[in-house]
């Protein structure tokens, strides 16, 4: 995978939550979005923190020309009061909820025609949680984990001589 190319996978992934986001949430404006990890944070106010922590490829063959990456990310919310991020969180999970794959239309470009992404939403049980945060060096806080199953469009091969 060509290193640039995979990185504007991930960012496009990213803007794609993003925007969904901001779109499905009246309290949250696309300013109030962070990409930082969750240790640089700046929690001074209200928003989410999207941070992409695996990628992996998967074995979906669904169209030739690309591969398919899961890329999993960690939103994570902050607000004045604890019961405030609770509450953007808790909007946060049922709006995504609603959703188990996002179509062609709501995708940044990079990653438009190949058909609908799929999404998942999912939480950590404590143990989990609190290892993963661990990892981090980060304090531990509510968060969800959110799959996205996007395609890399494979640029031409390189030929190597010797």
């Amino acid at each position: 995978m060509g290193f640039h190319n995979s990185w504007l996978m991930i960012s496009a992934a990213s803007q794609t939550l993003a925007g969904l986001l901001a779109q499905g949430l009246s309290q949250i404006a696309p300013e109030h979005i962070s990409f930082a990890h969750p240790r640089m944070w700046q929690k001074d106010k209200p928003g989410l923190n999207l941070y992409c922590y695996h990628v992996q490829e998967t074995d979906l063959t669904q169209s030739s020309g690309c591969r398919w990456y899961d890329l999993t990310f960690l939103i994570s919310a902050t607000d004045y009061t604890n019961l405030g991020e609770q509450n953007l969180l808790s909007d946060a999970l049922v709006m995504l909820s609603q959703y188990q794959r996002l179509p062609d239309a709501v995708l940044d470009r990079t990653l438009q025609g190949h058909g609908s992404v799929q999404m998942r939403v999912f939480t950590q049980a404590p143990a989990e949680s609190i290892l993963f945060w661990n990892v981090l060096c980060a304090p531990f806080q509510l968060a969800l984990h959110v799959t996205l199953t996007v395609p890399y469009h494979l640029p031409s091969q390189a030929v190597l001589t010797s």
